[in-house]
Formats: C-alpha cells, structure tokens, sequence
C-alpha cells in the first residue's frame, strides 16, 4: 500500500528549510523597518513586500 504522502530527501528538505529561514528574518528586518518609519498599518505589506524584492 502507497503512503499518503512523501517527504523529499533529507538534503532538499535542510536546503528548503535554510532558504526559507533567510526569507523569514528578511522579512522581519523589512517589517521592523516599516514599524521604525511609523509606515500606516494599511499599507505596510506593500511596502515589506517592496523591501523584500530590493533585497534581491
């Protein structure tokens, strides 16, 4: 019987994991930064979403 669900390679997941680790403190730098230059709540995730895509 086939299981419901697979994982991917123990090396693919640790790689997945450490990008996605490096997005979430970028994402927590831009967000401290929007809260530091007092962004309106409104239109904070554009601007972290902004943030975000200079990084790169």
């Amino acid at each position: 019987m086939k299981p419901d669900r697979t994982t991917a390679p123990l090396g693919v997941r640790e790689k997945m994991q450490s990008k996605e680790a490096a997005l979430r403190t970028k994402r927590t730098e831009c967000r401290a930064k929007a809260r530091a230059e007092k962004v309106p709540h409104l239109k904070r995730p554009a601007y972290v979403k902004k943030c975000r895509a200079e990084a790169n």
